[in-house]
Parts: structure tokens; C-alpha cells; sequence
């Protein structure tokens, strides 16, 4: 990795061996030594993301052996099912490794093929609580979070294994924007020193905008992961904090971090992607963050992805393919098999193109499955676009403004608040949402630029 400040001071022992008198060398010394000072305050910044380093983990056979072990299990509880169809047993297995699977290689099929073995057993045994916490887990897994809601009270009437379905309330609470709700369950519960308790306290902090507090949490859970010893489980904590860390800018922390978990698990495909974010926002390399993504693609062909090679495509000026990719998201991210899990960015982009049409729809459904402040910031933005200023503007008073600090909501309301004409709120929104550059990327941050320097 380049070291300007390393290289700046080797310049000085050729100085010494030229002769110039001793009041010239003083102020030649004096000259010298400001101007080197200036080039290394002034260097760009030094990547961090190094191939070589990177290159190692950009192997099929780390991800073919975990997803190969996870097929033999479902054909196997397949197989067992088949012969015994209404054993519920079998059918509790494998609608668990489907689920499973559908979070390693992101075919939603799966996900629906598991919800439909859960809602089955749910019907069948309507007093099995595990059932219905299964189901509000895959549904919060398909941002479907109404019925994540619905399925968790259920789960609640029937009173045993409280602990968990209170955690799991807590996430839907999170998601729903009822953030002092969720502090309060989460207050009350008995067993405060659980993983699972531990990353609840991450995400709530988080939602409160205490970001420091929050990794403090998130510290506490990668200990008690490595505690465990179950090397899958150090490597996503280690992913996620590393994620944070990247949130409160210290970016060479989270790239090392990143590869923390790759050492405990190689196949960790969050912690690959977050190296490629850095290489793409922080290192400005899309060459690199290409390859990484296109890597990731091969594995697990989901249509985030195809956002995130348009942006690049964008950033390095080739905007007919970024358009491509565009089209290949909105193409397969519609399909009803997808249901709500795509809503947000789905409409982000028809917003961005002027779209209207379908997004007064689309924005509100958002909202009633998660009513949280950024899904507000996106009805606001609708309703800008449609020519309602002034209800754009209430919309972001009530649900946005002082209730979230998520870079993406600050934008939003950043840019709604400059083109209505409020001025001082529009700089000091998009200030703060200029801050989080490193998580809006280099497409959005120009925009930020640009918008503030006419302001």
C-alpha cells in the first residue's frame, strides 16, 4: 500500500549533500519542509482494498463446499418427506434448511417453499409456537413485516418461548419505526447477556442514532460469538461489525475486519461485498469492485446486485450498460415471487426516472409493511415529484425529520427541502447526509456536491 507520508520523508537525505550557505539553507530548509508538509496533507487518499489480498477469496470452492453439504441435506429430508408427507417432523426440517438455503444463495423459491411447509404445520398444530416464530422469521426474511407482526402475536398468545418471541418483536418493532416500543420489550426481557439479546441492542442503538453505542454492543456479541467457537457465527458478527465500522468512518478498520471473517469463514459473502463497497466509495477502483461483485453474482444471482453494477457502470461513465442493468433488476425484481422485498429500491428507481405512475401504490404499500422514517422520506419524495411541495414537506416534519439520522432519509430530505425552496434545512440536511458520503457512494455524494455548492 502507498505510503505518501514514508515517501515524502525519503526525499530528505539528497538535500544534505548540495552546498548552499548557511542563511540560504535556513530558509531553503524552512521552504522545503512546508511544501512536503503541504503535498502530504494534500495526498489522495491511498486505496485500501488490495487485489492480492482479495483475489485469494474470489473461489467458487469456498462457497460449492457449504452449499454442496446444504443440498445433500435437502435432498435427503426431501426424499424423507416424500415417503412420509404428512410427517411433520420431516416437514419442520426441511422447511428449515429451506429457508436456510434460501439465505445462502438468495433463490426466493426456497423461501416460499419453506413458508408453505410452516403454514401447514401452523394450521395442523395452531398451539406449536415454534411454527409461528418460524413464519415470522421468514416473513421478516421477505420483508413482509406485517405479517411478520401478525404471525409473532400469535406465537405470543400462546405463551411459551416468550425469550424468543420477544426477540423476534423487537426486529419487526425496528423495522416499523417503533423504536421506544421495542426499547421497552427489550428492557424487559430476563436473559441480557444472550447472542441474541446482545445483536438486538446493535440494531436498536443503531435505529437511535447512538452509532458508538451501538458497536459497543456489537463488540460485546463478536466475544460472545468467538466464545462459542462456531466459526459461522464469529465470521457474520465480525461481518456486521465491520459494516459499523465503515458507518463511523474508519474505513481501513472495517477492510481489516472484513477479513477477519473471511479467515473464520470464506464463504461469508456479506463481508466480500462490504470490501467491494470500500473499493468502490472509499478507494474509487470500480474495476475492482466490479470484479468482486461480478464474482459474488456467480454465486448467488440476485438482483441487489444488478443495482450496485449500475451504480459502478455509472461512476465510470458507461451508461448504456448501467441502464441495462437497471432494466435486469426492475425486470426480475417485479416478479410477484419477490413479493415486498424489492419494494423500496424498486420505486427509488421509477422515482429517479419520473415514473409516477405505479409509485403512489408502491411507496404506500412500503410504508404499511414498514413504517419507518426512510420509507417515509420515499412517500415524500413521491409526493414532490407529483407537485404536492407543501405535503411533501409536512410528510417529512411528521415521519423524517429528527427521527432517523439514516443517510439515505437525509438525502431525500435534503434534496425535497432545496427544491421547495427551504434553504437553510436543505444545507444542513445535506451536510449531514454529506458526512455519510462513504455509505450513499460516489454517484450520490456528487449529487450531495453539487447540490451545495448552488445552494
Amino acid at each position: 500500500m502507498n505510503n505518501p507520508q514514508g515517501q515524502c520523508l525519503s526525499i530528505w537525505p539528497c538535500l544534505y549533500s548540495i552546498h548552499i550557505p548557511n542563511t540560504m539553507k535556513k530558509l531553503f530548509f524552512l521552504i522545503a519542509g512546508v511544501s512536503l508538509i503541504g503535498l502530504w496533507y494534500y495526498s489522495p487518499t491511498s486505496p485500501i482494498v488490495q487485489h492480492e489480498v482479495v483475489e485469494q477469496y474470489l473461489q467458487v470452492e469456498h462457497f460449492s463446499y457449504e452449499q454442496s453439504q446444504l443440498s445433500e441435506q435437502l435432498d435427503f429430508w426431501t426424499k424423507r418427506l416424500e415417503s412420509q408427507p404428512s410427517h411433520s417432523v420431516y416437514q419442520q426440517k426441511l422447511a428449515s434448511l429451506q429457508a436456510q438455503y434460501f439465505r445462502l444463495s438468495g433463490e426466493v423459491r426456497y423461501l416460499r417453499l419453506s413458508d408453505s411447509l410452516f403454514l401447514d404445520l401452523a394450521k395442523r398444530f395452531p398451539n406449536t409456537v415454534t411454527h409461528w416464530q418460524s413464519l415470522a422469521q421468514n416473513a421478516i426474511t421477505g420483508h413482509e413485516f406485517a405479517k411478520a407482526d401478525y404471525y409473532a402475536n400469535q406465537a405470543f398468545a400462546i405463551g411459551e418461548k416468550r425469550y424468543q418471541s420477544s426477540l423476534i418483536k423487537v426486529d419487526i418493532l425496528l423495522e416499523r419505526g417503533h423504536r421506544y416500543e421495542a426499547l421497552g420489550l427489550l428492557n424487559g426481557l430476563g436473559n441480557q447477556y444472550s447472542f441474541e439479546y446482545l445483536t438486538r441492542q446493535v440494531k436498536l442503538q443503531d435505529e437511535l442514532g447512538q452509532l458508538d453505542e451501538a458497536i459497543h454492543w456489537m463488540e460485546k456479541a463478536v466475544n460472545r460469538a468467538k466464545a462459542s467457537g462456531d466459526s459461522s457465527l464469529i465470521s457474520w458478527s465480525l461481518a456486521n461489525l465491520a459494516d459499523m465500522y465503515g458507518h463511523q468512518g474508519k474505513i481501513q478498520r472495517s477492510y481489516t475486519t472484513f477479513l477477519q471473517s473471511l479467515q473464520f469463514n470464506p464463504a461469508e459473502l456479506h463481508a466480500l461485498k462490504g470490501i467491494a463497497w470500500i473499493a468502490f466509495s472509499h478507494d474509487k477502483a470500480p474495476s475492482l469492485a466490479k470484479e468482486i461483485i461480478e464474482f459474488l453474482q456467480s454465486l448467488k444471482d440476485i438482483p441487489a446486485n444488478d443495482l450496485l453494477l449500475a451504480d459502478i457502470a455509472t461512476y465510470q461513465q458507461e451508461f448504456q450498460q448501467a441502464e441495462a442493468y437497471k432494466k435486469r433488476f426492475l425486470d426480475r425484481a417485479k416478479q410477484e415471487v419477490y413479493g415486498f422485498l424489492y419494494t423500496r429500491p424498486i420505486a427509488q428507481l421509477e422515482l429517479d426516472k419520473g415514473k409516477l405512475q405505479e409509485n403512489d401504490v408502491r411507496t404506500e404499500a412500503e410504508i404499511e409493511q414498514r413504517a419507518h422514517p426512510v420509507s417515509y422520506a420515499l412517500r415524500a419524495q413521491y409526493l414532490h415529484k407529483l407537485g404536492a411541495k407543501e405535503a411533501a414537506i409536512q410528510l417529512l416534519e411528521e415521519k423524517v425529520l429528527g427521527q432517523t439520522e439514516e443517510p439515505e432519509a437525509l438525502y431525500l430530505a435534503g434534496m425535497i427541502c432545496r427544491d421547495s425552496g427551504h434553504i437553510k434545512k436543505a444545507k444542513t440536511l445535506l451536510k449531514a447526509a454529506h458526512a455519510a458520503a462513504f455509505e450513499l457512494g460516489p454517484i450520490v455524494e456528487t449529487e450531495i456536491k453539487e447540490a451545495l455548492r448552488r445552494l
